[in-house]
């Protein structure tokens, strides 16, 4: 029998956690993580550069924006994402490469909308969202990532937005890992903005969160993605890391740890 992916493993790591299980420690610090992202959203709403977003991706939809709008699920993340970012203000993971927050909640708040996810479901789809986050930060070594000029919250967080998205819309294992394998193709997210001071750094976790949202979609639908799309001879970690450790992204698969407790603020 042919060895399993990482997408795989992990995809059936989530499939198969059960939401009851998660420590009530962990269920306080994820509503935390959720009340210190909504105050960045809320600071970021209405600056210049959140409101030539809104001017692009606002339009009729279910899922709410900051500051009381609503869009279309992808678009209100994307606004979410970049409003969220926009103060430089939010919860920061070096294990997870970067800030968590901007990429995964405005994913999961909007799949949560759009599916009409229970709150413990949308606490739990965060949960393992900052995981697997988390996972592939570990295997990328954030700061090798950043000196080639990547972005770890963007690159690294569409796989967090993916896991939560698929979650939510309770997609089985081999959709989740396609659904990885898809989002491989959408990451993206570079840092020559900080050389002139432009606008896109503030893109970049909204970018993300859009992506995760079309990767569990297009895998929703049986749309595959590669297998082998982090540990393969052309997968993500050849590509965005010069010291790549994707054995790291298997550490722990045990519910031994809850990577979200590692987001600061």
């Amino acid at each position: 029998m042919e060895d399993k992916s990482h997408s795989q493993l992990i995809a059936e790591f989530y499939v198969n956690a059960g939401v009851a299980a998660i420590p009530q420690t962990v269920v306080r610090h994820a509503k935390a993580v959720i009340t210190d992202w909504v105050g960045c959203g809320v600071g970021g709403a209405n600056v210049e550069s959140t409101n030539m977003v809104k001017k692009v991706f606002l339009e009729p939809g279910p899922c709410a924006v900051f500051c009381g709008a609503k869009a279309p699920a992808r678009n209100a993340a994307f606004i979410n994402g970049s409003s969220s970012h926009a103060l430089e203000m939010d919860d920061a993971s070096y294990d997870a490469g970067g800030h968590p927050a901007v990429v995964i909640l405005p994913a999961a708040m909007a799949i949560a909308e759009t599916e009409g996810a229970s709150g413990m479901e949308f606490l739990s789809s965060v949960v393992w969202g900052y995981d697997m986050m988390t996972r592939v930060g570990r295997g990328i070594v954030p700061d090798n990532a950043f000196e080639r000029g990547w972005h770890p919250t963007a690159i690294c967080g569409i796989f967090g937005a993916t896991a939560a998205a698929a979650l939510l819309m309770k997609l089985d294992a081999a959709k989740i890992a396609n659904a990885f394998g898809i989002a491989g193709g959408f990451a993206s997210g570079n840092l020559e903005c900080y050389q002139d001071g432009s606008l896109t750094k503030r893109l970049n976790p909204a970018n993300a969160a859009m992506g995760g949202i079309n990767a569990a979609l297009l895998a929703s639908t049986v749309y595959t993605g590669p297998k082998w799309c982090f540990e393969g001879k052309h997968g993500f970690y050849r590509s965005y890391t010069d010291d790549p450790r994707p054995e790291r992204m298997l550490e722990n698969l045990d519910y031994s740890e809850y990577a979200i407790e590692l987001a600061s603020f």
